[in-house]
């Protein structure tokens, strides 16, 4: 799995216990997990061979909110876009 927050990437590979880099980013990526889990449910559920599920979810954020510099906007994921590239017999 790979994460990019602003110009830094990050490839996270399952091979053991891999240390969360900030808790932003591990929440975009357990949004992908639940994401994926819930696409492989509904595949076996419906007996749709799913090959292949990639997922791109990325989250811009307002950093001066967070810090308490501008008041004006809410803190947190102002949009959280998810793109997905399955494939499988549909």
């Amino acid at each position: 799995m790979e994460s990019r927050i602003g110009k830094r990437t990050s490839l996270w590979q399952w091979e053991g216990l891999t240390p969360v880099r900030n808790l932003l980013e591990c929440l975009l990526l357990s949004l992908a997990g639940c994401i994926s889990a819930k696409a492989r449910i509904a595949a076996n559920q419906k007996r749709i061979n799913l090959r292949s599920l990639a997922l791109r979810v990325e989250g811009t954020i307002g950093t001066e909110e967070l810090l308490g510099k501008n008041c004006d906007k809410r803190a947190g994921f102002p949009g959280i876009d998810v793109e997905a590239n399955i494939d499988a017999d549909i």
